[in-house]
């Protein structure tokens, strides 16, 4: 029963889940609408989950990983590295397109990039817990945006009930990865730490940028 709850938990909080959600209810929080708004999430979709997981799909096929998961540590540096280019891939159109919240879009999206980069180095010795990173990141983002309205934005959201619900849920992934011995314990705790520390600071780097 336990494995099940644990194998539930792990593949329901992937990584790949975290930024269309945390991209539609910024939007939202923006008072982005119109066409833009489901532009932007559709890229956001196309090149942080839709693309990342396909190519985990074909890896699979070819017989290169044994499952979606990647377990092996040395077999996570193919999709990391394809992560990396298809994050990079939409930066470049943000940058290049500027829609409306372009500025904060492009933060969080160069902080996915930065910490899948470290995330890769930091593989090849040692497997870090990429499902912590996300959940944790993600939750760095809602906190962050909840202490930095952003000027001439909407601000319309209370987060203290979602930024509760992911934090409460850290543990629980945190369990759910150690029952599947997917991870060690300070596999999992420092995969938490960095993404929360990382991505905030990250972000705080780019507000200090926005408001020169």
């Amino acid at each position: 029963m336990a494995w099940r709850i644990a194998t539930a938990l792990s593949n329901s909080l992937n990584p790949f889940v975290f930024p269309p959600l945390v991209f539609a209810l910024l939007l939202w929080h923006w008072g982005i609408s119109g066409h833009e708004r489901w532009l932007v999430l559709g890229l956001v979709t196309l090149h942080f989950t839709v693309l990342p997981l396909l190519y985990l799909v074909y890896l699979l096929r070819q017989g290169w990983i044994e499952s979606l998961d990647v377990p092996q540590r040395l077999k996570r540096t193919r999709p990391f590295a394809w992560g990396v280019v298809s994050y990079a891939l939409a930066l470049l159109m943000v940058l290049w397109w500027r829609p409306p919240g372009w500025e904060p879009t492009a933060w969080i999206m160069g902080a996915y990039l930065v910490n899948t980069i470290v995330a890769m180095v930091i593989n090849l010795w040692w497997k870090i817990s990429v499902h912590l990173m996300g959940l944790s990141g993600a939750l760095a983002v809602l906190v962050f945006f909840l202490r930095h309205p952003l000027p001439g934005y909407g601000h319309r959201l209370s987060w203290d009930p979602l930024i509760w619900g992911l934090l409460g849920l850290v543990p629980a992934l945190m369990w759910a990865r150690l029952t599947l011995r997917a991870h060690s314990w300070a596999q999992t705790a420092i995969g938490a730490l960095y993404g929360f520390g990382a991505t905030y600071g990250l972000l705080c780097w780019g507000w200090k940028l926005y408001a020169r």
